[in-house]
């Protein structure tokens, strides 16, 4: 037996390289381990429930990093001018892409088919206070186009913390902003405290927060990944991928008194999020048959979900988005999206 062993262990090793199969990797099918010889990943924290997969090799092959999209950068606001007469937006939109760098127009002039097209990256829609009845106007005449874009790569954050009107449809599966004069929010905390938002790029910045009020509304519906819960109760930030895009939405009102508190980590959170959403990133990836999780090299960290073969819905159960494998595991898992 030991001849046997001396003879075909070395051709198993060599056939295991041949596949692409790091050695180290092999082990028993269970929950993957991140990160491979090429890779210098370090971490994921939302990868779903992903311990059962059919013992079936596949290959170790991993795609291109989509980076950030090039292209204008918008931010639509209320046709009255700034919420509450506060500067926050603009200032976080030249923090993040530099004075000059975005282009500043409202709900009412804004062109569609212009900001809405492959030469745009970015786009910031702020309908909070008095501008939530042009929000609502604006995403219902516009939905399926602002989808199309986002779909085809477009990075959008929708933020409104609405004083008139009611719940807004904002599209993507059917994600709500829940408002009648109300829930408002006094306090905000993180779900999901290892999110990028968190960290930077903009410091100090904290996981939980305070306001007269923090937040006026909820989101519910879609599939969208909850970041933050407000205390009316319910979220009031949370974000998706949307085809090749991402999308998030908000429900914060104005950074500093009487709003968001502490200021400064309010406004960084700001500056932090606009920042994630335009730089946020669809990784393709495979794995091994022993649940090695390979990501292409360059991608260093951040926060992940997984999503199936077929994409739509991420992997949260015992069967991928493609109609599950044999046994109850994945038949494939093929791309990681920033959420």
């Amino acid at each position: 037996m030991e001849k046997i062993k001396q003879i075909f262990m070395p051709l198993l090793l060599m056939l295991l390289v041949g596949l692409g199969i790091s050695p180290h990797s092999m082990g028993q099918a269970g929950s993957p381990q991140v990160g491979s010889s090429s890779s210098s990943y370090t971490s994921t924290t939302e990868m779903g429930n992903v311990a059962a997969r059919p013992s079936v090799a596949r290959p170790n092959v991993s795609g291109p990093v989509v980076a950030s999209l090039a292209g204008n950068s918008y931010y639509i606001r209320y046709s009255g001018g700034e919420n509450w007469g506060s500067s926050d937006n603009v200032n976080a939109m030249t923090a993040v892409f530099g004075a000059g760098n975005f282009t500043v127009t409202n709900f009412v002039a804004a062109v569609p088919a212009t900001i809405f097209s492959a030469a745009t990256g970015f786009v910031f829609m702020e309908g909070g206070n008095s501008g939530a009845t042009e929000l609502n106007n604006f995403l219902t005449a516009n939905i399926t186009q602002i989808q199309n874009w986002v779909a085809a790569g477009g990075r959008l954050y929708i933020k409104a913390a609405p004083n008139v009107g009611g719940n807004i449809n904002l599209g993507f599966g059917g994600v709500v902003l829940n408002y009648s004069a109300g829930p408002f929010s006094s306090t905000a905390t993180a779900t999901l405290p290892g999110h990028p938002i968190f960290a930077g790029p903009y410091t100090p910045v904290v996981t939980n927060y305070t306001g007269n009020f923090f937040a006026h509304g909820t989101l519910s519906g879609g599939a969208f990944t909850n970041i933050m819960n407000g205390n009316a109760p319910g979220c009031v930030l949370g974000g998706q991928s949307w085809g090749s895009g991402y999308v998030m939405f908000g429900t914060g009102t104005l950074v500093g008194s009487p709003g968001q508190e502490p200021a400064a980590q309010a406004q960084n959170l700001l500056q932090n999020t606009l920042s994630f959403v335009a730089n946020a990133a669809t990784i393709q990836c495979s794995y091994t048959s022993s649940g090695t999780l390979i990501v292409p090299p360059g991608v260093t960290s951040g926060t992940y979900k997984l999503w199936g073969a077929g994409g739509g819905s991420g992997l949260t159960s015992g069967s991928d988005a493609s109609g599950g494998g044999g046994g109850g595991g994945y038949t494939q898992v093929n791309r990681i999206n920033l959420i």
